[in-house]
């Protein structure tokens, strides 16, 4: 059965197992699954189902869901909304696609946050950026602290920048890369596709346009040699 949290969330359907708990807090009105997994849906289209210990709360004035934690994503179309990663995070991608209307990065990692993307078995994935952010914005600059993001997996990701902004990496609003991008690992034989692609001066992979007069932080390395797949259009 669906619990309708209320209506100021966004998050209009609310769902367990039969086994899931989650407790709601009014004030920040956040969501925390004490025992999972709880499924959720929000007013821009996201279906979220989230682990046991994750924690997330939405903005439906910004299309904005903050997020800490294990869960999985998916959508039926264009979903509308953003998602922000602010804690140590494993976020799997099951056939979604990510199209926000407001300015902001399709998915952005914050600053010190460790966050891992996992491209699900045989799935097709889109992110994309709005205004001058990077499709999956690593890291930015209000702070010494960089992000670390991984993608691995065996789907397809496509990812856009949106204006002067990469396709991975920096965005152009928030003064470039600052964090380190690690595709595949050498634990795993992942076998993705990734197709990223900057706008206007922004990289596929890497950095925004001029980027903090030219300056960024960071780095991104490849570390399956043999079974990945990455294209690189700036």
């Amino acid at each position: 059965a669906y619990i309708t949290t209320s209506d100021e969330t966004g998050l209009y359907y609310t769902q367990t197992d039969g086994n899931g708990v989650f407790s709601y807090d009014a004030d920040t009105r956040q969501i925390t699954v004490t025992q999972g997994p709880v499924v959720m849906k929000t007013k821009g289209g996201l279906t979220v189902t989230a682990d046991e210990g994750a924690s997330f709360a939405y903005s439906e004035t910004d299309k904005k869901l903050t997020f800490d934690g294990s869960a999985t994503v998916s959508s039926e179309g264009a979903a509308q909304d953003r998602i922000e990663i602010d804690g140590t995070s494993v976020l799997k991608l099951d056939d979604v696609n990510i199209a926000p209307q407001k300015d902001g990065a399709g998915i952005a990692i914050k600053p010190g946050v460790t966050a891992v993307i996992t491209l699900l078995d045989g799935t097709n994935n889109t992110v994309r950026g709005y205004g001058n952010y990077a499709g999956i914005e690593v890291g930015w600059d209000f702070g010494p602290i960089l992000a670390d993001l991984t993608i691995n997996g065996n789907g397809s990701l496509t990812a856009f920048g949106g204006t002067n902004s990469a396709g991975i990496g920096g965005s152009k609003f928030n003064r470039g890369l600052y964090g380190n991008i690690t595709f595949g690992s050498l634990e795993t034989k992942d076998n993705f596709t990734i197709q990223s692609t900057g706008n206007g001066g922004g990289a596929g992979i890497g950095s925004a346009d001029n980027p903090n007069n030219g300056k960024s932080n960071g780095s991104y390395k490849y570390t399956d040699q043999n079974w990945g797949v990455i294209t690189f259009n700036s």
